[in-house]
This record gives C-alpha cells, sequence and structure tokens, in this order.
C-alpha cells in the first residue's frame, strides 16, 4: 500500500505542471487524449505535445493509419522539448505497446516503422517495433530511425523481426540509446542478399551524426552487424553493450551477412582523439569480427577500447578472411586498448604495432583458460532483461574467484573492487573494498557565432559510493583568448571567445580523493552578416458575400536570429478593417466586393525585416439556386402487399436541405408512416394507382 500510494502521488505532481495524454487500441483520435478517452494512433501525439508534456500508450497491437504509399509510417516531426521540459512518451505502466506490420507487405522503396525527425529532448520508452518485412522486390526496410534529433534519450525500446536496420540515426547528436534490443532483423531480398540489416546504424558519408551513447544495448540475430559505424566520422560511445550470433539468417547459424559484432570504422580524415569509445562490453559468438576498424585508412586515433570482453568470434563461414576477435590492423593508427580479454577464436586478435596496448590479455603476465571463467555457456543472453531494464544477471565471461585476471588490470577512472581494476567487462565481487572513482560529465558540444563570445558550460558529477567535494574546469586546446569564470564550479561561464574550436576539461574529484574526468569542445564561427527574415503572409483567399471577414494567417522565419515585430497594411483594394494589424494573424473586417492585396512586414531582432503579400477576392453575391428533389424510382405492388418504402433525397448546389415533405396528390386513401422524413414507408395501400 505504501508503494502504491507514492506512485499515485507522485503522477498527479507530474499532472499539475503538464498535460498528460494517453493512446490506446480502442481510442479515437477525435478524444481529447484522456485516461478515459485516449487517442488511437500514435501520430496523433505530434500534433500536442509540447514541452514539459508526457503521453501514455496502452498495451496491446497498432498499426499505421498513413496510406499504403507512404514511407514513413509512424511519422513523429517537430517534437520539441527543452533543457528542463522534456517531452516523454511512455509505455503505460505495466503495459507493452506493439506497432506491428505483420500483417501487411509495403512495396513502397525505403519504408520506416518509427520515424522520429527534427525533434529534440525528447524520452522515449517501452516501444516495441516487429513485422515490417521487406518486399520480396527489394525495398529497403528501417524498423526505427532518427533524423536530425538531438539530446533525445530511446529507452527500454525493441525492434525485431523486420527485413533491414533496426535502429538507424541521420544525422543526430548527443543520444542517449539506453537498454534497447535489436533482433532478428535481415534483408534476404537485397541485391547483396543479407548484406544491409544491422541492429544499431550509424553509417555513411554524410551522416553528421556525433556525441551518441548506447548503453545496455543488445544486437543479436542481426544478418549484417550488431553496431555498424562504418564510413561516419562522429564520436559513438558504447557502454555495458552485448553482440552476439550476428552475420546469421536470424534465429539460425546459417551464414548471411557480415557479422561483426562491433564494426567501428569511421569515414576519412585525421583526428588527435578517440571517436569510437567501448568499455564493459562484450562480443561473442558472431559470425566474423568481434571488433572491427573497417580498413579506412587516413585515421590517425579512432578507437578506444576498455575493459571489454571478446570471445568465440569468427567461427562462422565467411567469404572473407578468417574471423578474429580483434581486427586492427591500419599501419598508421593508434587505437588505445586497456584491460581486455580476448579468449578463443579462428584468429583472435591482430593490433599495429602503434596503438596503445596496456594490460591486456594478450599482452603478456597472465594466461586465460576456460577455468578463468564462471561459465562459457551463451544460455540465457538472449533472455528477459531485469526489472530495472539492465542486461540479464548471468554467470556467461564473469570471472571466477580463482582467476588471474583479477587485479590485473591498469586504473583507468572506471569503478572497481580489489587493489586493482580486473580484466574484462565484469568486475569481480560484490563487496566494495577500495574507493569508485567519480563520473564527471562536462555537458554536450556547443556552437556559437560570434559576436556572441561568452556561454556558459553545465557540468555535474556522480560518486557511486561518496561525494563530489571538488571542480576544476581547465582549457586543454583552442586559442589563447578564454576566460573562466568559475572554474572551480560545477557549472561555469566562459568569457573572450575567440573564433576557433575549444576543449574543455572538467575534472571531479571525490571526498576520498578519486578523480573523473570529461570533455566538452565549443566551437566558435566567425561573424556572419545579419541575414534578413522571410515572411509568409499565407496563402490568397477568395469568398462570396454576404460572408465580408476572413482570418489572415501569417508567420516569419528568421535565420539568425528572432522575429521581433509583424505589420499588416493594405496596400491595394476597397476599404476594410484590420483587426490586428501588428500580430502574424489577424482578422480582416467590413470587407466589400473587390480585389484586395495585404503586404505582411516582418522585422528581425537586428531590425532586418522580409515582406510577403497575399490577394483576397470579394465575390459578390449570388442568389440562392433551387433544391433538387428526387422521390426515387417508381414502384409496383400486388396484394395482398399493402405496404412499401419510398426512398427519397435532396441536393442543394449552394446550401443544405432543411425540410422533407410527402404528400399524396393522386390516388385512393393510405397512410403516410413520416411525410417529414427523407424516407417513409406507406400503409393502407388498396388496389390502384398512386402519385406521390
Amino acid at each position: 500500500m505504501k508503494l502504491l500510494l507514492l506512485i499515485v502521488l507522485c503522477f498527479f505532481n507530474l499532472a499539475a505542471h503538464s498535460t498528460t495524454y494517453y493512446v490506446a487500441t480502442n481510442g479515437n483520435d477525435a478524444n481529447p487524449g484522456t485516461l478515459a478517452l485516449p487517442f488511437a494512433n500514435w501520430e496523433k501525439l505530434e500534433e500536442v505535445l509540447v514541452a514539459g508534456d508526457i503521453a501514455y500508450i496502452r498495451g496491446g497491437n497498432y498499426s499505421s493509419p498513413r496510406p499504403f504509399s507512404d514511407q514513413y509510417k509512424v511519422w513523429w516531426q517537430n517534437i520539441i522539448g527543452t533543457v528542463t521540459d522534456s517531452i516523454k512518451i511512455y509505455n503505460y505502466p505495466g503495459e507493452s505497446p506493439v506497432m506491428n506490420y505483420s500483417t501487411t507487405l509495403f512495396s513502397t522503396s525505403g519504408v520506416y516503422g518509427l520515424y522520429l525527425q527534427n525533434s529534440s529532448y525528447v524520452h522515449i520508452k517501452g516501444l516495441r517495433v516487429t513485422g515490417l518485412a521487406q518486399n520480396p522486390g527489394g525495398n529497403s526496410v528501417e524498423g526505427f530511425a532518427l533524423d536530425n534529433a538531438s539530446n533525445c534519450k530511446i529507452e527500454l525500446c525493441e525492434v525485431d523481426n523486420i527485413g533491414g536496420s533496426a535502429f538507424t540515426f541521420l544525422n543526430c547528436s548527443n543520444n542517449l540509446i539506453l537498454n534497447c534490443d535489436a533482433h532478428h532483423c535481415g534483408d534476404q531480398f537485397s541485391n547483396s542478399p543479407w548484406d544491409g540489416a544491422n541492429g544499431f546504424s550509424i553509417t555513411w558519408a554524410g551522416n553528421s551524426s556525433t556525441g551518441n551513447k548506447f548503453r545496455g544495448c543488445r544486437a543479436w540475430w542481426i544478418s549484417d552487424d550488431g553496431f555498424d559505424f562504418f564510413n561516419t566520422f562522429g564520436t559513438v560511445t558504447m557502454e555495458n553493450c552485448w553482440a552476439f550470433w550476428n552475420g546469421y539468417v536470424p534465429g539460425t547459424f546459417t551464414s548471411a551477412g557480415n557479422g561483426v559484432g562491433f564494426k567501428l570504422g569511421p569515414g576519412n580524415g585525421n583526428t588527435t582523439s578517440a571517436i569510437r569509445i567501448l568499455r564493459n562490453s562484450i562480443s561473442f559468438e558472431n559470425k566474423y569480427q568481434g571488433f572491427d576498424e573497417n580498413f579506412n585508412s587516413q585515421n590517425q586515433y579512432v578507437s578506444q577500447i576498455e575493459n571489454c570482453t571478446i570471445y568465440n568470434n569468427g567461427t562462422g563461414t565467411s567469404p572473407q578472411i578468417n574471423g578474429y576477435n580483434l581486427n586492427f590492423q591500419q599501419s598508421n593508427r593508434v587505437n588505445i586498448f586497456r584491460n581486455n580479454i580476448s579468449y578463443i577464436s579462428s584468429t583472435n586478435v591482430t593490433i599495429n604495432s602503434q596503438s596503445i596496448q596496456t594490460t591486456n590479455s594478450w599482452n603478456g603476465g597472465v594466461t586465460v583458460s576456460n577455468a578463468d571463467f564462471l561459465s562459457l555457456s551463451s544460455v540465457g543472453v538472449n533472455g528477459v532483461r531485469q526489472t530495472d531494464g539492465s542486461l540479464p544477471n548471468l554467470d556467461f565471461l564473469k570471472l571466477a574467484p580463482t582467476s588471474d585476471l583479477i587485479n590485473a588490470g591498469t586504473d583507468i577512472g572506471l569503478p572497481f573492487n580489489g587493489i586493482l581494476p580486473d580484466m574484462g567487462a565484469f568486475e569481480y565481487g560484490t563487496n566494495q573494498t577500495t574507493n569508485q572513482a567519480p563520473t564527471a560529465n562536462a555537458g554536450s558540444n556547443q556552437t556559437i557565432t560570434l559576436p556572441t563570445n561568452s556561454l556558459t558550460l553545465i557540468g555535474s558529477g556522480t560518486d557511486p559510493d561518496g561525494t563530489i567535494t571538488a571542480y576544476q574546469w581547465t582549457k586543454i586546446a583552442g586559442p589563447t583568448s578564454f576566460t573562466i569564470v568559475s572554474p572551480t564550479q560545477a557549472s561555469t561561464v566562459i568569457n573572450s571567445l575567440v573564433q576557433g574550436v575549444y576543449q574543455f576539461e572538467l575534472r571531479v574529484t571525490d571526498n576520498s580523493g578519486a578523480f573523473g574526468r570529461d570533455t566538452v569542445t565549443i566551437t566558435v564561427n566567425a561573424a556572419i552578416a545579419n541575414q534578413a527574415p522571410t515572411a509568409n503572409a499565407g496563402s490568397n483567399q477568395n469568398i462570396t458575400l454576404p460572408t465580408n471577414s476572413l482570418t489572415l494567417i501569417g508567420s516569419g522565419t528568421d535565420p539568425d536570429g528572432i522575429i521581433t515585430a509583424y505589420q499588416w497594411t493594405k496596400i491595394a483594394g476597397p476599404a476594410c478593417t484590420i483587426v490586428s494589424p501588428t500580430q502574424a494573424s489577424t482578422v480582416i473586417n467590413a470587407l466589400v466586393q473587390g480585389v484586395y492585396q495585404f503586404e505582411l512586414r516582418v522585422t528581425d531582432n537586428s531590425g532586418a525585416f522580409g515582406r510577403d503579400t497575399v490577394v483576397v477576392t470579394v465575390n459578390a453575391a449570388i442568389p440562392n439556386q433551387a433544391p433538387t428533389a428526387n422521390a426515387g424510382l417508381n414502384q409496383n405492388i400486388t396484394l395482398p402487399t399493402n405496404s412499401l418504402t419510398l426512398i427519397g433525397s435532396g441536393n442543394d448546389p449552394d446550401g443544405t436541405i432543411t425540410a422533407y415533405q410527402w404528400t399524396k396528390i393522386a390516388g385512393p386513401t393510405c397512410t403516410i408512416i413520416s411525410p417529414t422524413q427523407a424516407s417513409t414507408v406507406i400503409n393502407a395501400l388498396v388496389q390502384g394507382v398512386y402519385q406521390f
């Protein structure tokens, strides 16, 4: 009872500060979206959600209301929350909403099951997309795609049994993908069968996605790769993620596509910092490679792989070469490998000599055998998650108490038990014997344009076994002009910035002296001339007297500022009244016959302006046109049948029918049951000819 009371109080506290909407399989989009009168379709939420709102989707199977030929089956656009008031779209507690396409085969090229576009600060939780099959004609299929979405959180979502990639990210930044599952995905009808379906995909040149994090995610039985970041140059972080059984026809161990657990290779270009960061993750029993760099040649410093376990990869049949647990061969690359375990593979580990390797299982000092692990059975890895959404708690690949891999690592700032960190993804032991290092968060990367030369860095620190006692901001790269106003506070203003790219580090220290670091990049663009805003006076309109009033709906957009003023002016036509001349939209009254032209002028915060015009045509009143009656077809009946139904109708070319009246104008006696309705029964008919 105490837990139930707490949930109710929290729920009503949320409702007091935002609007709560509901969607259910028995709903209707004409409803207000309440718990008692919910909406019917997921897409309806786009029309109503604003910053701070929350929507609950009830359990059950849903389908898309969009036309069969539409590319985007559920299309959420322009859902904009804020850093303090995100927009939440959740499964209703304890229920499982499923967007199920298993009954429909789409022929449209490029089909997306759920498409979030041009949105920010949206938290989506507990939704599933399934059954989106690939057409035998070979169309491309994507389960859940984010396009130009930033600072969003996708949590406990699942995409499965589709004919293409599960989760796809296009030009997205600073999103967190938390505890999501991708499985049983394969594109068997593509030009290169089974070779284009990935679990989590940020791929191809021109995809500017960066700063995205995957935490607690799984990808299995994907026909191509589990996690694929081929040919892109943005930063990706993966923590506590699992990739297994990839490169096979879903649900089997029949060879299919590439079969890489984590495909890390970026696009061409040079970098001096890691853009692929993997921690506490495992890759096992994939057809080809556990971790692979893709052989792109120009990058200097690409991947940072720490405390990961790679087991038994490269066991499947591949048209390429034998699989590796780790395959990083490019001679000019400097990658970092620390505290990792690699065990059993057809070729195991290939790493170039320039890479930095510290206390990995293949660097000597330890030996690895079956006895180092509590279990090497992967049974249960695809099982149900724990109640908090985390991955299944199994003995698989966890260290045995006698393993020499325990306390054999190097302290790199991650939490650990004992005197030193262990090797591999799973730290041995449940009792904390040493202080755990805190975690620093320097916030999201930022971009400003001169003359703006100041911004605020919002940092934070968390400590799993203590408190944060000190913060320290330091500039570690960039121009010499800058001022850190509050270097020892969690958040600080940075002044006096000039054009260039800065990197600032936040170091947090806990009450036992351990520390954690994080960096943030600030890009300061050169000043640009103010760009004039664009006015939109709306579409031309026609009305007919006696209607003599209408609304002009205008708007303004400014590419580098905000609209500060609107002004409506009549520039041609008879007299009239502009009710709200300084508002974006206005009512126009007292219109008479003629042609009017109105101008909307919008002014931005720097004084530049833009204009647009709209034409309003007021037509003369036209006389009322008479309606047309249709009494139906002539009828014949034979006694003893003495009753029939007359089915009538009326049509008015310039109005509506307001009354009906049936009358007998010839014939014997009878009874007209409903003389004032469009249709009526006629009773008590006798022999003869009637006319009605």
